[in-house]
């Protein structure tokens, strides 16, 4: 697991959405787990489900070096502050 990745599912989370979503949302799996991605930073009581996989693929598709250190800086001003940055 990295720092800066799309969150591990919940095994039952995972199973569900295999079966709802098949093969959708594969892209998100190909960059390693990580504690902290764009949902984690987003105002999180307004995301569906779906958005939070679009906002993981997202990642997997933009994922570099300058985008991590991004992420965590907006991850530490939300933990300090409490404000969503997305």
């Amino acid at each position: 697991m990295s720092l800066v990745g799309p969150r591990p599912l919940p095994k039952y989370e995972a199973v569900d959405t295999d079966q709802e979503y098949g093969n959708k949302y594969d892209l998100r799996y190909r960059v390693p787990q990580g504690l902290t991605c764009y949902w984690q930073v987003a105002d999180r009581s307004e995301i569906t489900y779906e958005d939070r996989m679009e906002m993981d693929c997202k990642y997997a598709k933009e994922a570099n070096l300058w985008t991590d250190v991004k992420l965590v800086v907006q991850t530490a001003r939300y933990a300090v502050v409490g404000k969503a940055e997305y």
